[in-house]
């Protein structure tokens, strides 16, 4: 009897589609980007395959259609400024299955918060944090949504909701997938404000002011952080043992001065002091 042979599986660059929809939208994935076949599987497919199940006709056409004309951006540029950043873009509901949900009514409610018109809310917030055209916008509990965490900036910061934008959110639009009271007490927005209050001995409003408005990215650390190397309290315990300074001294003398310290590793990157 002749030994059996070995099934072989072609390489994903050139394997050929049973299903007609697969192969169509395979087909138009590689012609629309101008990626080449195994670009389009190691920059798109891999990091989101079921791309492969949506419809050429209905889904991929339409969603790069509409974000052209909602970018001003050109189909290449939309390729490589947002869908190879976040294929699942291709996937998202553009009027959205409800008034909360979905490109356009996000896009919207970016709009309107901010007062910005839709092409500087693409430049200056969606294209830096692709993320947030998946979000809710009423959210799907008071600690998260748009709307919940632009609500709770205001009232903790005093600012208006135009200023809330401009200060912060468009310094650093990541803040708009932060949950406010956080999966833990070392983590959320209102955690991150309680801590630093209680650590610097400045009252909210300062801490806004005088930390937060100058390095918004202070409100996506950790308090305790995944190391001991880096998060809030190691590195302002680091601060106080390298300098001889008290909590409220290293808050006072180094941090209101220079907020971006807290964001540094310890290990890799001592702070300059």
């Amino acid at each position: 009897m002749a030994p059996m042979q070995k099934a072989t599986t072609p390489p994903m660059c050139t394997y050929r589609f049973k299903h007609t929809a697969a192969s169509a939208s395979y087909a138009y994935l590689c012609e629309a980007s101008g990626m080449t076949e195994p670009e389009v599987w190691q920059r798109i497919v891999v990091k989101h395959p079921s791309v492969l199940g949506l419809i050429t006709g209905e889904n991929l056409k339409p969603t790069i259609s509409y974000l052209c004309e909602s970018s001003g951006m050109t189909e290449r540029e939309v390729w490589q400024r947002i869908v190879v950043k976040c294929p699942q873009v291709l996937g998202y509901s553009i009027e959205g299955a409800s008034a909360s949900s979905g490109l356009k009514p996000t896009t919207s409610y970016l709009c309107k918060s901010s007062g910005m018109t839709e092409r500087e809310v693409w430049q200056r917030s969606v294209v830096k944090f692709l993320q947030v055209l998946g979000y809710s916008i009423e959210g799907a509990s008071a600690s998260s949504g748009l709307k919940p965490t632009i609500g709770y900036l205001c009232e903790a910061s005093g600012m208006t909701e135009r200023e809330v934008w401009q200060r912060i959110v468009v310094k650093c639009p990541s803040v708009l997938g932060l949950s406010i009271e956080g999966a833990s007490a070392s983590s959320g927005l209102k955690p991150t404000i309680s801590y630093i209050c209680e650590s610097s001995g400045m009252t909210e409003r300062e801490v806004w002011q005088r930390i937060v408005v100058k390095f918004p990215s202070v409100l996506g650390l950790s308090t305790e952080g995944a190391s001991a190397s880096s998060g809030l309290k190691p590195t302002i315990g680091y601060l106080c043992e390298a300098s001889g300074m008290t909590k409220r001294e290293v808050w006072q003398r180094i941090v209101v001065k220079h907020p971006e310290v807290l964001g540094y590793d310890i290990d890799q990157n001592k702070p300059p002091f």
